[in-house]
């Protein structure tokens, strides 16, 4: 068990963290410290210093821990790779938000069609074909 005095400002506030101790989460899972801020980044700046620009990773894969001996620092590719390797990277049609599947990225490549005319035809943005062809986005290797 981890047991942490936190101060902000005129109040202090004691808090024992056991295990992935997490609180209220958002949308995505995390933690919020006052409705603005993640409250991992809180626990890792208060234990530990402000992370400045770097990214406050989880060790134990649980985004809404606040237990500073399960934060670490990285950059925002270091977070592209540990979410990797961890089995939580969903790529092209496996995101939930995704309008193309594999085979539409496939076509897309092969296409003779104008970027307008396949934009049209898949519903998305001349810019998003235009990614897909420079490979930018969607490397259909994926």
């Amino acid at each position: 068990m981890t047991l942490m005095l936190l101060n902000f400002g005129t109040k202090s506030i004691r808090l024992a963290v056991v295990g992935c101790g997490s609180g209220g989460k958002d949308k995505d899972g995390y933690g919020r410290f006052r409705n603005d801020l993640k409250s991992h980044r809180v626990s890792y700046t208060l234990a530990n210093g402000d992370p400045g620009s770097l990214s406050v990773l989880h060790s134990c894969d649980n985004p809404a821990c606040v237990n500073p001996e399960h934060l670490f620092l990285g950059t925002q590719q270091d977070n592209m790779l540990d979410k990797k390797t961890k089995g939580r990277h969903r790529p092209g049609g496996q995101h939930p938000n995704a309008k193309l599947i594999q085979k539409d990225v496939v076509d897309i490549l092969h296409s003779e069609l104008s970027g307008r005319e396949l934009a049209r035809k898949y519903n998305v943005s001349e810019a998003t074909i235009s990614y897909i062809k420079s490979r930018k986005r969607w490397n259909p290797s994926n």
